[in-house]
């Protein structure tokens, strides 16, 4: 048994026996931030590198950052630049991870990851699984205040499961498919009743439900909800203007202990010279989307500190083979549902290349279906190869192929113009005729709400999403590869039944042959243009913040109660 698994497995069986000791990690194992700098304030350029190590011995069962704010400085405003805008400040409407720029400012979860990847309690205090891994309790934290001073209880999180569930919110709900019901016994406790055990919600942290407030939420309806909405956070919302950004403002009565700043401003800023320009001159004091090019630019910045944190994300093109009610495939389609077109455009694009030329080697590496690091990588890639890549579309009869390429256009992630203009060349130099459109993020996550299919036309979606696989694959890919997928669009019924299999496996080595099965089925399906895995990148002003670490995981996402006065 691999180290990793020795302690995923150890921890499992501890948090999983009712009447013992109480579970208050759910997450199977702890990361560790490494070299993430100090607290200094210095005026010179900087760069802090946070790399996740896994590392022995058990986590504390509750970090700093589940009980008390991390510093005693205060701060009267925090200025952060946006790359791409949230689409709504609901939760349970969201499909998008940009969303969680500001959700995360505003609802808490019941169990949240902290600044160095470990799963730590929020909300709820702690947890218990059966025996049988079919019932999952939780302690509700007592004294929790939402943002309107009404007081948490159990059956505002049975009423938030609940209304994510329903079929008028949009909001991703395929972690929950093995929940079979929700019990409230009293004010203080939650129950998930379980259809079978998972593995995967436990470890992946319960699904990442969002908590609102039920009074309050029935009273203003959906739509009066989404224009003032009200959780538990950190902050709350003063005011918002689509397209510019919004006003946050501290919320003094937070379990955590408030906020080092008083009032935060979230800019949205698309355009990456722009957002650079603001953070050189001291017009914002956080900058999100830092890209490889301007990480040079920034290190001879004084009091400018650049940040880049593991994120886990992946760079993909999804290829359209699932089938849509009342959609015509089209001759375009029907050739890329052949395997072998789908294997050679994966040899047309060289990775290496992308991950070198477009980021860095330390903000990129090639990849194929999974996190090298993670027990159950396959160890495969498509290496670039021309004349296989010509071969295969030749053995299909897919010579004259012609797709179209719709690029998710945005600042969400850097570089993502110049990655899209450099995978077209390299397919145009296998013979494929490349159409290449920009489609607008926020557009396509709208159409996705509304279960309109992406582009049922053959065509390839940039995307992105955490396939690789943190802490587990299972959340990435119940978004983005199984049958029920909102975001994808691929279904095959075999790799399905091997990650339902995954689920219920506790043992770890089970899991992991498992898991390797359903993989290598999926690089030999080639559902996806896979290109690099990413790290994000971040800067600060040291003037104003003192020092962050973005918070681990397959989605690092900036929490104004992280940031740290100067």
């Amino acid at each position: 048994m691999s180290d990793y698994w020795s302690r995923v497995n150890a921890r499992l069986s501890r948090r999983r026996m009712l009447g013992g000791a109480t579970g208050a990690i759910a997450g199977g194992f702890a990361l560790a931030a490494v070299g993430c700098g100090d607290d200094d304030d210095d005026d010179t350029g900087d760069e802090v590198t946070a790399t996740q190590t896994i590392v022995s011995g058990e986590a504390p069962v509750q970090s700093a950052s589940a009980t008390t704010t991390r510093t005693t400085k205060e701060g009267e405003r925090v200025r952060v630049a946006l790359g791409s805008e949230p689409t709504v400040a609901d939760p349970h409407q969201s499909t998008g991870g940009v969303d969680n720029f500001y959700l995360f400012q505003l609802f808490n979860q019941l169990y949240e990851w902290d600044n160095k990847g470990a799963s730590t309690p929020a909300l709820a205090e702690s947890y218990e699984v059966t025996p049988d891994g079919t019932q999952i309790t939780f302690k509700i934290r007592s004294g929790v205040k939402f943002h309107n001073g009404d007081p948490l209880t159990s059956k505002d999180v049975a009423y938030s499961f609940t209304r994510l569930l329903s079929p008028d919110n949009k909001g991703t709900k395929t972690a929950f498919a093995n929940v079979d019901k929700v019990e409230t016994p009293d004010d203080n406790t939650f129950i998930y009743k379980m259809k079978k055990p998972d593995a995967g919600f436990i470890l992946g942290g319960f699904g990442g439900l969002f908590i609102v407030p039920q009074a309050y939420t029935e009273s203003t309806g959906a739509d009066g909800f989404g224009k003032a909405p009200i959780g538990t956070g950190a902050y709350k919302l003063k005011d918002r203007t689509v397209g510019t950004g919004a006003n946050f403002e501290r919320n003094d009565e937070y379990f955590r202990g408030k906020g080092g700043f008083k009032t935060a401003e979230m800019k949205i800023v698309p355009d990456g010279t722009s957002r650079l320009q603001m953070v050189q001159v001291g017009d914002v004091d956080v900058m999100q989307a830092v890209a490889a090019e301007q990480l040079r630019v920034l290190r001879g910045v004084s009091g400018v500190k650049t940040i880049i944190q593991n994120s886990n994300i992946d760079t993909h093109y999804a290829l359209a083979i699932k089938d849509y009610p009342d959609v015509t495939a089209s001759e375009m389609t029907k050739l890329i549902r052949d395997k072998r077109v789908r294997q050679a455009l994966n040899y047309a694009v060289d990775k290496k290349a992308l991950a070198e030329n477009v980021y860095t080697s330390e903000m990129a590496q090639p990849y194929a279906v999974t996190n090298p690091t993670q027990p159950w990588d396959i160890k495969k890639s498509y290496d670039f190869d021309l004349k296989k890549a010509k071969d295969l579309l030749a053995a299909a009869g897919a010579s004259n192929l012609s797709l179209i390429q719709y690029n998710l256009g945005g600042g969400r992630l850097p570089g993502l113009a110049s990655l899209s203009a450099a995978v077209a060349s390299n397919l145009r130099d296998a013979g494929v005729q490349v159409d290449e459109r920009t489609e607008e993020y926020n557009a396509w996550l709208a159409r996705l709400r509304n279960d309109t299919p992406p582009f049922p036309d053959g065509g390839m979606i940039f995307s992105w999403a955490s396939t690789a696989g943190y802490p587990d694959p299972f959340q990435g890919v119940d978004s983005k590869w199984t049958c029920a997928a909102r975001y994808g669009q691929y279904c095959a019924s075999e790799f399905d039944t091997l990650i339902n299999q995954a689920r219920t496996m506790f043992n770890p080595e089970e899991r992991t042959t498992t898991l390797k099965k359903a993989f290598d089925l999926m690089y030999d399906e080639a559902p996806a243009l896979w290109l690099v895995l990413l790290q994000e990148a971040y800067a600060i002003r040291t003037g104003v913040v003192a020092n962050w670490t973005p918070r681990a995981g397959s989605n690092p996402v900036l929490r104004l109660e992280d940031l740290i006065p100067a």
